[in-house]
């Protein structure tokens, strides 16, 4: 029998979020009786035409694209052009405390002490809370001698600091939940054939449907591709971003988050390969998709026959001389590292390298001109050492 649905039409349904918002704003009034003067909006309303077909165009783009082009920008080393992109982010989201800090970190590279100042305080007005981000970011390293610059951030840091306080002191549990993942066959896909099942992990902030595109970029992708969604959620400049562990915007995780994860990505594994003809199986990570793509290679040898990491480092907190030499034979190692990657620096991209091939692992390393990326004709490289791994499959 199926339940009934009740029906709510949009301007029911649209008294009915108002009355929760009301109802929030008495709720959360420090004090009721106290009246609060209205803030006269009028200027602003005065000069908005709601009918005006401009403002359909001028929301015809997205903040996220424009989010992606500032991180690109930032990642290449052109601050003056990430911090316009975020600026257009900001016209349409204007209260989003990633960004604003992103912005921030712009202008302290480019450094200008008070702008980016400014733009922490109102990060942190809108509700910002990594104050270790604030403390140690290296991003502000040319203004942490300037007085001025280190009081404002003092005074930030107490801010949040009360701000959590006056929250309540905060614990984390572990519970079994359930994730999403994307799943992409080959065009002739044939379910009695067999095939290669690759494992694409996304980076700290994305999410499946945005690492879907790396299939596009292999010549001939004939393996099944799964991307995983990381278990942590957290709002990520306007949208909502996926971590793997250990940490998220303004929250830590406990250090066991990344072995619940590393335990998920066996689950996701071995359901593939017991309900699909499965015949190997490649990791393709990036950034900290990379990290976690390494920690589950070394934790499940048996499960996984080659990873391919892009812009990844080694999680040696996590990964001891155990990991690293239990197994080295089976597993085959595809490294690729951006020469002008700043944000996850290229020598550690070697260390990684260094450190397995001292461990005795098969490690085929590539160095590409460029920073923290994904390119194409690097995935192309990659898919022809899996397939000659695979005996030329």
């Amino acid at each position: 029998m199926s339940t009934p649905t009740i029906q709510r039409g949009p301007i029911s349904w649209l008294r009915f979020l108002t009355a929760v918002v009301l109802s929030c704003s008495i709720l959360c009034s420090a004090s009721p009786a106290q009246e609060q003067p209205d803030t006269d909006y009028s200027a602003e309303l005065a000069g908005l035409d709601i009918l005006d077909p401009a403002l359909v165009e001028e929301l015809s783009g997205t903040a996220q694209d424009y989010t992606s082009q500032g991180w690109r920008a930032y990642a290449a080393g052109d601050f003056e052009r990430a911090a316009q992109f975020y600026h257009l982010v900001l016209r349409r989201n204007g209260g989003d405390s990633d960004t604003l800090y992103n912005l921030a970190c712009c202008y302290g590279l480019l450094g200008e002490a008070e702008l980016a100042g400014s733009y922490l305080q109102i990060a942190v007005d809108n509700g910002f809370e990594n104050a270790h981000s604030l403390q140690n970011d290296p991003d502000f390293s040319l203004q942490r001698g300037n007085e001025g610059f280190s009081t404002l951030v003092a005074g930030l840091v107490a801010q949040i600091e009360e701000r959590q306080a006056a929250q309540g002191r905060l614990l984390q549990f572990p519970a079994e939940t359930f994730h999403r993942a994307r799943v992409v066959y080959p065009d002739d896909y044939d379910p009695a054939a067999s095939y290669r099942l690759v494992v694409g992990l996304h980076g700290f902030g994305s999410n499946p449907e945005s690492f879907l595109v790396l299939r596009d970029r292999f010549s001939s992708p004939d393996f099944i591709y799964i991307c995983p969604q990381g278990p942590y959620a957290f709002a990520s400049s306007g949208a909502v971003g996926y971590s793997w562990g250990g940490w998220t915007n303004g929250m830590g995780l406990p250090v066991e988050s990344f072995a619940n994860s590393q335990a998920y990505l066996d689950e996701v594994i071995g359901t593939m390969r017991r309900t699909h003809n499965i015949n190997s199986v490649y990791l393709l990570g990036f950034s900290q998709g990379a990290m976690m793509s390494a920690l589950e290679g070394l934790s499940s040898p048996e499960l996984v026959d080659g990873a391919i990491l892009f812009g990844g480092s080694l999680w040696d907190f996590l990964i001891g001389r155990g990991l690293l030499e239990d197994h080295p034979d089976g597993l085959r190692w595809f490294i690729a590292h951006g020469n002008q990657d700043t944000t996850v620096p290229f020598t550690e991209g070697q260390a990684l390298r260094d450190v397995l091939l001292a461990a005795g692992h098969d490690v085929t390393w590539h160095e590409f001109e460029g920073a923290h990326a994904v390119p194409e004709d690097v995935v192309k490289l990659a898919e022809e050492w899996m397939h000659a791994e695979d005996g030329g499959q």
